[in-house]
């Protein structure tokens, strides 16, 4: 089972921050640091012939198992005009990715996988470009996805009104049916 996402949504002046994060695995963790270090032993033992290797290979593994993220965090500042996107776990994403507004079409949740991405915590808030998406803030699942559009749109409502006119009507807010 997917470990559940927990963010807060704070507002700063004229910025909207949103952050989310979800524990890591230790499993993985733990995983990728043991493999780390055994192949580092077996590599170290056929090229050098001596002593110190299984030191080296235990300490390259701890290494692995200390670097690697332990909670997977990502955040997400809006003002009206621009989105500014960090994490710790996605390379592309890392150093941050900066869009315009005036650049989204709409706001919308995109499941992992989606647009050729297949890496885990890639689903959540997307912005809909002209060409193709942009992932806003990953992590999310569609509920929480949907309390993060909303908190945007109340603050940004002039941006709410132009992209839910551009929304496809399966993405456009549901229109009040009278009662019959």
């Amino acid at each position: 089972m997917k470990p559940q996402a927990r963010y807060t949504i704070l507002q700063e002046y004229s910025t909207l921050i949103v952050r989310s994060e979800v524990p890591g695995r230790r499993f993985e963790r733990l995983f990728l640091a043991v493999t780390s270090a055994a192949a580092f032993w077996v590599i170290a033992r056929e090229i050098f012939e001596s002593h110190w290797w299984p030191l080296a290979g235990a300490t390259i593994g701890i290494a692995v198992y200390f670097l690697m993220p332990g909670v997977l965090r990502a955040q997400l500042r809006m003002n009206v005009a621009e989105c500014h996107t960090q994490t710790n776990f996605l390379k592309t994403l890392s150093q941050g990715r900066t869009l315009m507004t005036g650049d989204i079409l709409w706001l919308e949740y995109r499941e992992e996988g989606s647009a050729g991405d297949k890496r885990p915590g890639t689903g959540g808030l997307y912005a809909a470009k002209e060409f193709g998406s942009v992932c806003l803030l990953p992590l999310l699942n569609p509920e929480q996805t949907m309390k993060v559009i909303a908190a945007i749109e109340k603050k940004f409502p002039g941006l709410a009104e132009t992209w839910q006119k551009q929304a496809p009507r399966e993405q456009a807010a549901p229109q009040e049916v009278p009662p019959e």
